[in-house]
């Protein structure tokens, strides 16, 4: 019995002894630093309003934006971030007109999505989840959420994005 004591207490100093000299993983702080769109085509910001006479949008009448978003270091794995489009109101819930996810690849600093805005029949700008109420607003990217589920034990992502509005009008 005292056998078997001294050969566990052996074996579980040997085992510490083993993970204090191990060295520590370092943790990689990835930050999440620039994000802002402008659009595909043109350097207006402004989409097109369908007529005279005022009509429903159809597809063809949708402007593309691209969104490009900058990370502080190369990205340690493939993983997608969501941003939201809104309307600058200035309330406690800006109306949110679109989403768009970000793909980073692996090593890269830098990741490009697109999304689009139309003007409704009665002149209000519309995204993929909603629009807003008169026609015109300043609109900015809002950092959502990670979409993917990486493996953050070796590396964390922080954001701290500055918000560019953009003027926006239907017209």
């Amino acid at each position: 019995m005292v056998f078997r004591s001294l050969a566990l207490s052996t074996l579980l100093l040997s085992s510490l002894t083993a993970l204090a000299q191990a060295p520590a993983a370092t943790e990689v702080s990835l930050k999440l630093n620039a994000a802002d769109f402008a659009p595909t085509e043109g350097k207006s910001f402004d989409p097109k309003w369908a007529g005279p006479p005022r009509k429903a949008w159809t597809e063809g009448d949708k402007k593309t934006y691209t969104l490009t978003a900058r990370l502080s270091a190369p990205a340690q794995e493939d993983f997608s971030f969501a941003f939201l489009v809104k309307e600058n109101k200035t309330w406690d819930l800006d109306p949110v007109l679109s989403s768009v996810i970000v793909k980073f690849n692996k090593g890269e600093t830098v990741g490009q999505s697109s999304f689009w805005l139309v003007c409704t029949r009665d002149g209000r700008i519309q995204g993929n989840l909603g629009r807003e109420f008169d026609g015109y607003g300043n609109l900015y990217l809002a950092a959502n959420a990670l979409v993917t589920d990486p493996l953050l034990d070796t590396w964390k992502l922080s954001v701290s994005i500055p918000t560019t509005p953009h003027p926006v009008q239907c017209r």
